[in-house]
């Protein structure tokens, strides 16, 4: 290591002494006891510097911006001048009668910091010094207070040995963290310097240590980090200055009489050297490899290219060298003259073009601010070092710390936050609907830094510290299972960068996890590892929904002319396909600033400018494109028209509104308590919004956007036509008004449904536009095949069971074979009446004129419905229906049948014609299965074509005695003389019902089939089993007249039946037996 080239001079008397750079380099100011502030020349050692003699007593803190100079002093003033004008300005506060301690000026230089030893740091306003804000929670003297290079946060070191962290942002400052343990205590007139240096990007900052080390604290979590004391080296005292080169890859630090510098990223020492007494004062020079430090002696020293030359410059960044050595190579060059052109004649020989307001100055970290990007474009190779800031990796609905909290994860679902307590973190989970979802807490030991809420669980993850990895964490909301929740640590040296809980609320839950080292890591809601994705670029954002996951990356790095270069894509939770992939819409110097999925499943993003998108197209593969559904600066316009100024913070979007928290005045993001969801009515910055025309074809145009969202199969679908077509409606209806034809026709091209044209003719014809109104009409064809063609695009329903309504529906064949099978619609009819006569009038009789239900040919039909029962007993027949078509009492026939002769029905020998007096009635409801064999016959009875009597109506006698009590008892005593025993009205039965007429010398218990004739007819009442016995009554009036139809049996050439109980004992045995049938043809 090379001797350091350090050079002293006595400046001011023995004692405390301070320093400072200007801004541009040019001038470094020292104060000391002597009560002098001096000016001396970067770039002319030998100069004699010029002074301010204004303060009374010694000066103890120096501050310069790009304008101004403050000073504090023990004479209870701070004092600001101006520059480079040198001119003293005024005092910016006085203390109660003590000491200040210390003042610092914000890098914009808008506000002074000033500590003294009353207990108060007071925040005053360079250009209204009575603006002053006070931080009065410090119950010791507070010894140094540091702006971060944004000017947002304000480090506090106090003399108790706490760091105190404020935001400043809001309206007033709010102590958002207390670090303890840090530093080490002290006393404020100590000749030890205690202040924390901020690095140039603003990432963290560094601190001394108790332990003399070098501790930094990063604002991300203010975590500690790594520290300044590799292999050992560290300084042999407690650290009291500290200074960061311009570009931040050096870092020099002063601890007694020793000076150390450090490279950054190795924590290497790259040169020391050591001073002649304490060192009081240290900085490093904005445009050069220059370092300067003041002792207590007086001395004010000069270390000339601290940094070696064969190491990176301390004040260029690699961009800026690289443009140096492509300037080496290009022809244009004057190599007669100074290697770097015109512009030469700045320290190093660098221009003051190129270094001028440190616009050059480029940060690795992608942090750095400060430098003019408009004022390079025009300098030719300049713009190559004009690198954007790179936007840091972020959760949707995060935020920063603010007193000890912030929130975690802020979403539909619910809020997560957490709340420091030093030694660990309390996580809170609430949810917006209590009744679905109950919240918890709990005590965070890993100190989770982002997190996110899904259907069904939260996903936390915190980075690693020290030897703990980085870790994730899932606990789901529903833990019906032991062991539910659980842990995964990553790979060292990998660091969790976003998470998202995806998947629907019922079914399979994901964790999807990106870390630093470009892996998407995907799991399951039981820790199960199911993909890993290598992306291999930075991952800035994820959002999970039901189906998909949106992961946002950087595409390499920032580009030069201020875009972030995001790309996204749409990845699928079932098969990890990628649905959609692109560029994320974002404008030169706008940063991504919230993702999510909309309450329909379509990815949608919020940028710092205040843009909601939403990818339209989003389930159709290739074709997603982001559109704007919101534009935050109309609605500002609209809100400063009316004096308010509000800024979105947004939650969530749902259809037509956006679900935000609405800040007022300067403030960036909610804070404690929560604040309430607001719904904010989104519109599509199309031109003429504020006419009725424009916001009718703002509708339509982003109801179009939410009807590609929904399925054409969904019923919304048609919905949402349907409020479509209402839009366009009046769209016609306002261009007809205006005589505007070729809006209205077409206007009337773009609607949805015929029914909606239709109507526009009509609007057309009420303004009386014959013309337009037909070529709407015209229009009508066109609309009905779009909707053809959808209808074919759209997947297939489920077909329905193909089962025939009714059977004339069916074909001849198939109808025949299932005509046993087919429902009744008409009542049976009793013996000796004409097939074809009833089948026409069953086929003439309507279906609805029957108030009985009609059983439908399903097969699902249940097997204990009256209907069903119905049906089974009337296909056991085994005859024809329409042979048995009841009639009712006093209806005629509407076909005409001669009258069979009169027969007797019991006959046994050769079928002829007659009626089955056993028959059935609709309405009994038996059990019984029926054999078939008896009926055929009587069907062949029917098929001879015997003529029929006449029937006529007869005065049912009285029944004396006992009743018969079964279908199949013999016949009871006859009637009383003068006695009507017509069956009365009984309650109607839900399946069918009959009316019966009983003929003149009815006999036997049944009526002679050539006296009784059944037509179907609706049924108004069913007759019970006891008015069927009624019946029975005419049995000896009947006598007669059944020996003569015997007799005409007997000539037809029937055999003898026997007697009635013979043939009643037969019948019996017949019905009931098993092998009925086969007796039968025996018979």
């Amino acid at each position: 290591m090379a001797a350091p080239q350090v050079t002293s001079a006595l400046s001011h008397l023995p004692g405390l002494t301070r320093l400072a750079f200007s801004p541009d380099g040019a001038v470094i100011f020292t104060g000391g006891t002597d009560s002098l502030v001096r000016i001396h020349r970067a770039d002319d050692p030998e100069s004699e510097p010029g002074f301010y003699d204004d303060h009374e007593e010694a000066i103890t803190a120096l501050s310069c911006s790009g304008s101004h100079l403050a000073t504090g002093s023990t004479d209870a003033i701070a004092r600001l001048y101006s520059y480079p004008a040198n001119q003293f300005e005024g005092y910016i506060t006085r203390s109660s009668g003590v000491a200040v301690r210390w003042v610092q000026i914000d890098k914009q230089g808008e506000r002074v910091a000033v500590c003294s030893d009353d207990l108060l740091v007071k925040i005053v306003h360079v250009a209204d010094p009575n603006r002053v804000s006070l931080l009065s929670d410090n119950p010791k003297p507070v010894r140094s207070a540091a702006w971060d290079p944004k000017g947002s946060y304000l480090v506090a070191v106090g003399c108790d040995g706490k760091l105190r962290i404020y935001d400043t942002t809001g309206g007033a400052p709010a102590c958002v963290k207390v670090m303890e343990g840090v530093v080490g205590a002290s006393e404020s007139d100590a000749a030890t310097s205690c202040y924390a240096a901020w690095h140039p990007s603003g990432a963290y900052f560094a601190v001394p240590l108790r332990t003399r080390e070098i501790g930094v604290i990063a604002k991300d979590g203010w975590a500690k980090q790594a520290t300044f004391a590799h292999d050992g080296h560290r300084h042999g005292q407690v650290v009291g200055e500290l200074a960061w080169s311009a570009n931040g890859n050096y870092l020099a630090s002063a601890a007694g009489s020793e000076v150390i510098v450090w490279a950054r990223e190795t924590k290497q020492v790259v040169a020391r050297h050591t001073a002649d007494d304490t060192v009081s004062g240290l900085a490093w020079s904005p445009t050069s490899n220059l370092l300067c430090f003041t002792s207590l002696d007086g001395h004010f020293s000069r270390w000339d290219k601290p940094v070696p030359p064969e190491l990176p410059s301390p004040v260029l960044s690699d961009a800026a060298q690289a443009r140096h050595v492509d300037r080496l190579l290009d022809d244009d060059v004057d190599m007669d003259g100074d290697l770097f052109g015109d512009e030469a004649g700045g320290a190093d020989g660098f221009g003051d073009g190129d270094l001028d307001g440190g616009e050059w100055i480029v940060d690795d970290d992608g942090d750095l601010e400060g430098y003019k990007e408009e004022e390079s474009w025009g300098k030719g190779r300049t713009e190559v070092v004009n690198v954007t800031k790179a936007q840091e990796p972020f959760t949707p609905g995060s935020t920063q710390w603010r007193n000890k909290k912030r929130y975690l994860a802020f979403n539909m679902i619910g809020v997560v936050d957490t709340t420091d307590q030093e030694t660990h973190h309390v996580v809170n989970v609430e949810f917006h609907d209590k009744a679905a979802r109950r919240g918890y807490h709990f005590a965070d030991h890993h100190r989770f830094s982002m997190a996110s809420l899904g259907e069904q669980g939260v996903v936390y993850a915190a980075r690693s510290d020290g030897a703990s990895p980085s870790t994730v964490h899932y606990r789901p909301y529903d833990m019906w299972a032991s062991a539910a929740e659980w842990t995964a640590p990553l790979l060292p040296g990998e660091e969790a960068a976003c998470v998202a809980a995806a998947g629907p609320r019922d079914g399979l839950a994901h964790v999807v996890v990106a870390s630093t080292s470009g892996t998407v890591r995907f799991f399951t809601g039981s820790g199960v590892q199911r993909y890993l994705w290598r992306l291999g670029e930075e991952v800035v954002s994820m959002a999970g929904g039901k189906e998909s996951v949106l992961v946002v990356h950087r595409e390499g790095g920032t580009s030069l002319d201020g875009c972030q270069n995001l790309r996204y894509a749409l990845v699928s939770l079932d098969d990890f396909d990628i649905l959609q992939q692109g560029r994320i819409p974002l404008l030169r110097k706008t940063t991504l600033a919230w993702v999510g999925f909309s309450a329909e499943g379509a990815p949608a993003i919020y940028d710092s400018a205040g843009v909601l998108s939403v990818l339209d197209r989003a389930n159709r593969p290739g074709q997603g494109r982001w559109v704007p559904l919101f534009d935050a600066a109309a609605a500002k316009a609209n809100k400063e028209k009316e004096g308010r100024q509000d800024a979105y913070w947004p939650v969530g979007v749902r259809d037509g509104v956006l679900s935000c928290v609405v800040l007022r005045g300067a403030e960036k993001e909610p804070w404690f308590p929560r604040p309430l969801i607001q719904n904010v009515d989104v519109r599509m910055p199309l031109l003429d919004a504020d006419s009725q025309q424009g916001k009718l074809e703002e509708a339509a145009a982003r109801g179009a956007v939410h009807l590609a969202l929904v399925p054409p199969a969904d019923s919304e679908y048609a919905q949402r036509q349907v409020q479509i077509d209402k839009d366009l409606l009046q769209l016609v209806q306002t261009a007809c008004k205006a005589d505007a034809l070729a809006r209205a026709l077409d206007v009337a091209r773009l609607m949805h449904n015929p029914a909606t044209v239709d109507a526009a003719a009509k609007v057309a014809a009420f303004y009386h536009l014959p013309g337009l109104q037909e070529r709407i009409q015209a229009v009508r064809a066109d609309v009905e095949r779009r909707r053809r063609a959808k209808r074919d695009r759209a997947p297939a329903s489920v077909p329905a069971p193909i089962y025939a309504s009714a059977e004339r529906e069916r074909p001849a064949a198939a109808a025949a074979a299932v005509a046993d099978f087919a429902p009744r619609t008409a009542p049976r009819r009793s013996f000796g009446g004409n097939a074809h006569a009833h089948a026409a009038r069953r086929a003439e009789t309507p279906m609805s004129s029957a108030p009985q239900t009609v059983v439908p040919e399903t097969p699902g039909d249940s097997a204990d419905s009256p209907d069903k029962r119905k049906r089974d007993l009337d296909d056991d027949d085994g005859v024809n229906d329409e042979a048995f078509a009841p009639r009712s009492r006093g209806a005629t026939s509407t076909a005409a049948a001669p009258a069979p002769p009169p027969r007797n029905p019991f006959a046994k020998r050769a079928p002829a014609a007659g009626a089955n007096p056993f028959a059935k009635p609709a309405t009994a409801a038996l059990d019984g299965v029926k054999s078939t064999s008896f009926f055929d016959r009587v069907d062949t009875i029917e098929a001879s074509g015997a003529e029929r009597r006449p029937t006529k109506k007869v005065a049912k006698p009285a029944a004396q005695g006992k009743k018969q009590t079964t279908l199949f008892s013999l016949p009871g005593p006859g009637p009383a003389p003068g006695t009507d025993k017509r069956p009365q009205p009984v309650p109607q039965d839900s399946t069918a019902s009959t009316s019966t007429e009983v003929s003149e010398g009815a006999g036997g218990g049944c009526a002679d089939a050539n006296e009784q004739s059944l037509v179907p007819m609706p049924p108004t009442r069913a007759e019970s089993p006891e008015q069927m016995d009624d019946d029975d009554g005419v049995e000896a009036e009947a006598e007669a007249e059944a020996d003569a139809d015997d007799a005409a049996r007997a000539d037809a050439g029937a055999g003898d039946v026997g007697s009635g109980e013979e043939l009643e004992e037969t019948m019996r045995s017949e019905r009931y037996s098993p092998e009925w049938d086969d007796g039968a043809e025996d018979e």
